[in-house]
């Protein structure tokens, strides 16, 4: 039997780790990114939060999420609060395997935001009530990755508002919200992909109450601001919030591929009870 020379042995070896990298490595990792944001998303809104795909690139450094969507509490007629078409993620891949991972850019586009009354409350009110009070983070905490975000944008936002039906009057008034952006967040404090969830859904909400004024219903948007200010003002307040007239800018602040994807799961790893 003809032993392998070594150069034959480097090629296998090679395209065992081409097969890891580019076969295994997307499906697996993907499917732990999914479950994991969907977990930790769900844990931050009490709502069910979903994904259809996502899909990672390590080669590219880039993480794409397609239709993004957080659910209603119970109760509600629509099913859904905020949908998002698609997500965009361009990631630092040496800081995947390091305790803070570094986002070069977010990008939000094609979101839906479906405002629903209920007798004296609304879905998004209802959701902003049962926000965390702070940012602080448990002991449990400390030991996940966090994040550094150099750029946040959320892009094409439609607010759809249903009003309880009263005959012969519109039961849903439209709002075009403009773009909101975010910078440098987490560079002041610890920003898990919790704090993050609860960081993008008040910023949508600060926009509804600021741009919906003169719109949408007094009692509609009163509640909404109401309980921003008190469930979100913690929250919000990494680094310093700027608002320019229609829109809104908060400045806030083992193989290779095995390694990137244990990485990548450390950042979504479910909170221990």
């Amino acid at each position: 039997m003809k032993k392998k020379s070594p150069l034959k042995k480097i090629v296998y070896i090679i395209l065992v780790i081409i097969l890891i990298v580019g076969v295994l490595v997307p499906v697996f990792g993907n499917r732990a990114l999914k479950a994991g944001i969907e977990s930790a998303a769900s844990k931050a809104l009490k709502v069910d939060v979903t994904l259809d795909d996502i899909s990672l690139s390590i080669l590219k450094g880039s993480v794409e999420l397609d239709n993004l969507i957080i659910a209603n509490p119970k109760g509600y007629q629509n099913p859904n609060l905020l949908e998002a078409g698609n997500v965009k993620i361009d990631v630092g891949l040496r800081s995947l395997m390091s305790d803070t991972v570094k986002i070069d850019n977010m990008t939000f586009d094609n979101i839906t935001v479906t405002i629903e009354q209920k007798i004296l409350t609304n879905n998004l009110q209802q959701i902003l009530n049962s926000l965390p009070k702070s940012d602080k983070t448990g002991e449990k905490d400390k030991a996940k990755k966090k994040l550094l975000i150099k750029n946040l944008e959320m892009n094409n936002i439609t607010v759809k508002i249903k009003l309880l039906p009263i005959p012969g009057k519109i039961d849903t008034i439209p709002l075009k919200l403009t773009p909101i952006k975010m910078t440098n967040l987490g560079t002041d404090n610890k920003l898990s992909v919790a704090t993050l969830t609860v960081k993008i859904l008040g910023a949508i909400a600060m926009g509804i109450a600021e741009q919906g004024v003169g719109i949408i219903p007094d009692e509609i948007i009163e509640p909404i601001k109401g309980a921003l200010e008190v469930s979100t003002k913690a929250i919000l307040k990494t680094g310093q919030e700027v608002i320019k007239g229609a829109g809104e800018v908060l400045k806030g602040a083992g193989d290779a591929g095995k390694d990137i994807t244990e990485g990548l799961k450390g950042l979504f790893k479910k909170k221990e009870d």
